[in-house]
């Protein structure tokens, strides 16, 4: 164990394992070889010499197995190997109590999860980081005043902690308390944030911070290498041209998750496989059928959500990319270390989040000239690559409801909605609204989305969001509030509305594209950041341009004067569908054209074709 006291871990690994080849019942080499696994993240490794004796183990080596079932995205199967009887009831180490009810979470057992849980923090002192498990079973299950209330109860046993701060800043963010979220997202940053994840979370909250610009937000992007990974470390080597098609390989764990798959499949399953060799490197928790359901998007599918980077790396190389394309940009399930590394010979962004990646490593970003216009430039690390087709195309579910009838006509009363994460809501949102709602004083306001509390008329979330409007002289009776729905009964539910408000500086994607598709204009505010002008530059390709403003005083006067007016909502309601398949809104053979087009001309340049 030298080696170990060293922190030499990986040269400790080929002793260890040696050693354990003569005696592989010894509990404390086995265990001593996890342990060092663990220093590695070889969370597979760890269960792979663990399983075989893990009720013989101790009760520490116990909880390290379900730590790695967690990190390894193997929780259901690691309950199956082993799982302490009475539901954990006799365990006494916090440890291991801790991360079988952590494991019991991950597998989706919530129940069972969640009076583990409940047991760690009422009766192991020391065990508060259960707290921390606690809110995210709550939030995952549609309790998100419960999650926030762990939240805050995590960070009191944890002030100096960041990530203990970014995760009441989450909690508050997803309750609609951006104020709040803003200052214990800045301590956050100012404790310290470490894992790519965080930043992720941090980023995301920035994007719905209305202090931010396009500068600040690529500010907070570069600081996320710097933290974790340093400048970039590696250039790539330069191979023999290779004969035959150029390689493009897109890294995605949301081939097939909504609503990104949505924007992914039109190009995806359009490439031109005569120019090119496509492979799809899945990064979501590995699933067979997933995999099989993916393959006829890519020529070469790879699961690769539970590898470590230096392995994918490997597998990068193997595969000889010559464009690598990230699809997930700064969202759940991003390699953007491995990118900063160095990956492939050309390397691209597509920002399904909407913003740079903030790495100085990737070469360029694929948007187009309404959401990045000229002068942009400085908001963005990467080169800007604008496609003529827009960046976005939207794919429609095939059962997808007919436009409905005019709402204000059937109900003799305009209904403005509101369809947006309470995330994106914020004062200066709600200031606009109630301002809208004032001007326009016999209309009603619909607010949706899929958070359950909304649906819960006691919450404390369904409370705070009848008081921004009450606050503000609206009187909350003029409000509906609708919580979770079908896809289909969301569709349907677009046809009750007039007029959709956009949220900023974090616009919509998704809903934009339904409303439209559902004959409902869309009202935004373009800004100063890429993820505030996403719906300005899917209505500016349809020209739609008198419904984008660029201050509150334009949105609101934007939205009032369209609700003045039935004769365009009635042409809208009859035409949007025909504008958004004119406007080359569902065209993914036209982005994946542009897509090829870009690929083989940096192919060129870089000297692989």
């Amino acid at each position: 164990m030298r080696l170990c006291g060293e922190k030499e871990y990986a040269r400790a690994v080929e002793p260890l394992v040696e050693a354990l080849t003569l005696e592989p019942q010894d509990a404390r080499r086995v265990r001593d070889l996890a342990v060092v696994y663990s220093q590695l993240g070889r969370w597979r490794d760890i269960l792979r010499v663990l399983s075989p004796i893990v009720r013989a183990l101790d009760e520490r080596t116990q909880a390290l197995f379900f730590a790695a079932a967690v990190h390894a995205g193997m929780a259901s199967a690691a309950l199956e190997t082993f799982q302490p009887l009475d539901g954990g009831a006799h365990v006494q180490d916090a440890d291991l109590l801790c991360e079988y009810g952590r494991a019991l979470h991950a597998a989706g057992r919530w129940a069972e999860g969640e009076a583990v849980l409940l047991r760690c923090v009422n009766e192991s002192p020391g065990a508060d980081r259960a707290h921390d498990d606690l809110s995210s079973l709550y939030h995952l299950t549609g309790r998100g005043d419960l999650a926030l209330s762990h939240a805050q109860a995590f960070l009191a046993s944890r002030p100096s902690s960041g990530y203990a701060h970014l995760r009441v800043a989450t909690m508050l963010s997803l309750r609609g308390r951006l104020e709040e979220s803003r200052d214990a997202r800045l301590l956050a940053l100012a404790r310290g944030l470490t894992r790519p994840t965080d930043w992720t979370t941090a980023l995301k909250l920035a994007l719905c911070d209305t202090h931010e610009d396009g500068a600040s937000i690529a500010a907070v992007c570069a600081s996320r290498f710097d933290a974790t990974v340093g400048p970039v470390a590696r250039s790539h080597r330069r191979r023999a041209r290779r004969a035959g098609r150029l390689r493009v390989g897109y890294l995605s764990s949301e081939f097939e998750v909504a609503p990104a798959h949505y924007f992914l499949n039109p190009f995806l399953l359009n490439h031109d496989r005569e120019s090119l060799e496509v492979f799809l490197y899945d990064t979501s928790a590995e699933s067979d059928g997933l995999t099989r359901h993916i393959a006829h998007l890519g020529e070469r599918v790879r699961r690769v959500g539970s590898v470590s980077d230096d392995d994918l790396l490997a597998q990068v190389d193997e595969d000889d990319i010559d464009v690598l394309v990230d699809l997930v940009t700064h969202f759940p399930g991003n390699r953007l270390e491995l990118l900063h590394g160095r990956a492939a010979p050309i390397q691209a962004s597509w920002p399904n989040c909407p913003s740079t990646t903030g790495s100085t490593a990737v070469d360029y970003l694929l948007s187009d000239r309404w959401t990045s216009p000229e002068g942009t430039e400085r908001e963005y690390t990467e080169r800007l690559h604008r496609l003529d087709s827009g960046y976005l195309v939207y794919s429609p579910p095939s059962a997808c409801p007919a436009p409905a009838s005019v709402a204000a006509v059937r109900n003799g009363f305009v209904t403005f909605g509101i369809i947006q994460q309470l995330m994106k809501i914020g004062p200066d949102v709600w200031d606009a609204i109630a301002r809208v709602l004032l001007a326009a004083p016999d209309s009603r306001l619909l607010m949706h989305n899929s958070d359950r509390e909304l649906a819960r008329t006691a919450s404390a979330t369904r409370q705070f969001v009848s008081a921004q409007l009450d606050a503000r002289g609206v009187d909350p009776v003029r409000m509906r509030v609708v919580g979770p729905l079908s896809h289909t009964e969301h569709l349907e539910l677009l046809g009750e509305i007039d007029v959709a408000l956009d949220s900023w500086p974090f616009t919509g994607t998704t809903t934009t594209c339904e409303c439209l598709w559902m004959g409902v204009p869309v009202v935004t505010r373009a800004g100063h950041t890429h993820a505030s002008r996403v719906s300005a530059g899917l209505l500016g390709r349809l020209g739609l341009h008198e419904l984008i403003a660029t201050d509150t005083d334009g949105y609101v006067s934007t939205a009032v004067r369209l609700a003045q007016d039935r004769d365009t909502l009635v042409a809208h309601r009859a035409t949007l569908r025909a504008r958004a398949l004119a406007g080359g809104l569902t065209d993914g053979r036209a982005l994946a054209h542009c897509l090829e087009q870009a690929y083989l001309g940096w192919g060129h340049a870089a000297g692989r074709l």
